[in-house]
C-alpha cells in the first residue's frame, strides 16, 4: 500500500513538473511572437514616428535671409483643386493674398504659406485633412527647399488622450509653425510663432472704431464659465474651480456636458453642475467681472482669452508651460495675470492685491492689445508675418553693426547725428512721403521716427518710403500727442 502511495505521489509530481515546463514555455513562445509582430508593424511603417517631430530650427540654422532682401514678400500657394479648407484657415489666407505683402511670383518671396490647411490636426475632427504629406510631397521641389522660409499655421494639435503638440500628423521639415497653445517644452522660440486660439467666427477686418469704457468697480472680482472634464487631461484644474465659488464676488459655474460619453464619466457635482451652469450667461459674467479665469482645456490654450480682453476683463491664466500669444512682442505681465496650476485655490487672495489703479491700468492695456494685434483674422496673420520681418531686420542690424563696429582705440571722432521725429495724421495721406524724403536729405540724420496714429491702421512696418534712413513706426493715440502733425 505504501509503495502504491509513493507511486502515485511520483505519477503526481511528474505531472505537476511537466505543466509547469510547457506552460513556461507556451508563455515565452507567446512574448516572442508578440514582440516578433510588434516589430514586424514598426519595420513596415512608411513614416517613423520621430520624423514627424519638427527639427531643432532656429532662424539661424533652418532660415534663408537673401530670399528677403527686398522687404516683406510672401507667396501663398494655388489652391489644390478638390480639397476645401476650413473658415478658419480660408480667411487666413484671405488676408495675407489681400495684404500689401503679397506676391504671385515665389521668385520674388521671402516667406512662403501652403494653401493645404493644417489648422486642425485633431483626428477625429471634420476639418482634419488626411495625408498632408502627399500634398507636399507634389509641391515644386525647389519652392519648398523642405520647409526652408515657409510658415505652417495650426490651432489645433494632437487628439486624445495626449492632445501631443510635437506631432502635427506630417513632417514639418524646416518650416515655422505658429501655433495656438504651444508648450514651452516644445516651442522653439526666437523660430516658432505662439499664435492665438480664436473662433470660426472672428472677423476677417475690424472696423476703425472701437471703443469701451471701463466701470469703477465691477460685480465680480473673478469668474468662469466653462466645460469641467470629468476625465482626462485637463481636467484637474477645473474640478478643484467649484471651491472657489461664492456667487457674490466670485461666479464658478461648469458643466460635464462634453462630447457624447460623459454621462458614463460623469459623478455626483454633475447634475447640480449643470443645472447651475445654464443659469448664467457666459458674455455677461465677462463684462461684469474684473478678473476672467482662463484655464488650459484639453490643450493649453483657451478662447476666453482673447474675449476677455474684447470685453475689458483681465485674463488669469492658469496652464503651466503656455507660451502666451506673440509673447516674443506682448509684455503680457502688463494685461494679464500667471498663476500656476497648483495655486488656483489662492486665485481669489492672489487678485485682491491689485489695487484699483493697477487694474484700471491692465483693462486699458489688454484692450488696446486686443485692439492692435487681435480683434481680426487680418490683424492676427498680418502680425504674425510681421514678427518674422522683425527678426530679420534684427539679424541684418547686428551683421551691419559687427561689420562697422570701432574698437575704443579706433575712436578719435564721432558725430552722434539726430533722430527727426514726425506725426503722422489720423488720415492717409501723400504729404508724410514727402516729407520723410525731404527730411532724409539732410546732414546727420541717424532715424526718422514716425508717430503712427492707430485710427489709420496698420503701420507699414518694412516699408522704406525710397530712403535708406531707418524708420521706426510707434503707435500712438491722437490725443496724447502735441506737435507737428503730416
Amino acid at each position: 500500500m505504501k509503495t502504491v502511495s509513493r507511486y502515485i505521489l511520483l505519477f503526481i509530481g511528474i505531472l505537476l513538473y511537466g505543466w509547469l515546463f510547457f506552460n513556461d514555455f507556451y508563455d515565452e513562445t507567446t512574448e516572442n511572437e508578440e514582440y516578433s509582430i510588434f516589430t514586424d508593424e514598426i519595420e513596415s511603417d512608411p513614416v517613423p514616428v520621430a520624423a514627424e517631430r519638427p527639427q531643432e530650427c532656429s532662424m539661424h540654422s533652418c532660415f534663408n535671409y537673401t530670399k528677403c532682401k527686398s522687404g516683406l514678400k510672401v507667396f501663398v500657394y494655388p489652391d489644390v483643386e478638390g480639397l476645401v479648407s476650413s473658415e478658419v484657415y480660408r480667411k487666413i489666407l484671405t488676408a495675407i493674398r489681400q495684404s500689401r505683402y503679397f506676391v504671385s511670383d515665389p521668385k520674388e518671396a521671402c516667406l512662403f504659406v501652403i494653401s493645404v490647411d493644417t489648422i486642425d490636426r485633431d483626428k477625429i475632427s471634420e476639418n482634419y485633412v488626411r495625408d498632408v504629406d502627399r500634398y507636399i510631397s507634389n509641391l515644386p521641389v525647389d519652392v519648398w527647399n523642405n520647409g526652408v522660409n515657409h510658415i505652417i499655421f495650426n490651432l489645433y494639435h494632437g487628439t486624445y488622450p495626449d492632445y501631443s503638440d510635437h506631432n502635427l500628423g506630417f513632417a514639418t521639415k524646416k518650416a515655422m509653425i505658429a501655433r495656438a497653445s504651444p508648450s514651452s517644452q516644445n516651442y522653439r522660440f526666437d523660430f516658432d510663432i505662439s499664435f492665438p486660439l480664436f473662433h470660426k467666427e472672428h472677423p476677417l477686418r475690424s472696423s476703425l472704431e472701437q471703443d469701451i469704457s471701463f466701470r469703477a468697480k465691477d460685480q465680480f472680482i473673478v469668474s468662469f464659465k466653462g466645460k469641467r472634464y470629468v476625465y482626462g487631461i485637463g481636467s484637474e484644474t477645473r474640478d478643484s474651480l467649484h471651491h472657489l465659488h461664492n456667487g457674490e464676488t466670485v461666479a464658478m459655474v461648469t458643466t460635464c456636458r462634453h462630447n457624447n460619453d460623459w454621462q458614463a464619466h460623469q459623478d455626483a457635482r454633475c447634475e447640480s453642475d449643470n443645472e447651475q451652469y445654464d443659469k448664467w450667461d457666459y458674455e455677461s459674467m465677462m463684462a461684469n467681472s474684473t478678473f476672467c479665469l482662463t484655464p488650459r482645456g484639453r490643450r493649453l490654450g483657451s478662447f476666453r482669452f482673447l474675449e476677455s480682453l474684447r470685453l475689458g476683463c483681465i485674463p488669469v491664466v492658469l496652464s503651466d508651460d503656455w507660451v502666451l500669444p506673440f509673447d516674443e512682442i506682448i509684455d503680457w505681465s502688463a494685461a494679464a495675470v500667471v498663476i500656476p496650476e497648483d495655486n488656483v485655490l489662492l486665485v481669489p487672495d492672489i487678485l485682491y492685491t491689485y489695487t484699483a489703479e493697477k487694474i484700471f491700468q491692465m483693462k486699458q492695456r489688454g484692450f488696446f492689445i486686443y485692439y492692435r494685434y487681435f480683434s481680426s483674422v487680418e490683424k492676427i496673420a498680418i502680425t504674425a508675418l510681421e514678427i518674422v520681418w522683425d527678426r530679420i531686420r534684427i539679424a541684418e542690424a547686428q551683421e551691419r553693426t559687427r561689420w562697422n563696429h570701432l574698437h575704443p582705440h579706433e575712436m578719435l571722432l564721432t558725430r552722434q547725428g539726430v533722430n527727426v521725429v514726425i506725426k503722422a495724421s489720423e488720415k492717409p495721406s501723400s504729404r508724410l512721403q514727402k516729407v520723410v524724403l525731404n527730411v532724409a536729405k539732410l546732414e546727420d540724420i541717424r532715424k526718422i521716427v514716425i508717430l503712427w496714429s492707430h485710427l489709420r491702421g496698420v503701420p507699414p512696418v518694412g516699408a522704406d518710403f525710397g530712403t535708406k534712413i531707418p524708420l521706426e513706426f510707434v503707435d500712438v493715440i491722437n490725443r496724447l500727442c502735441g506737435g507737428f502733425t503730416i
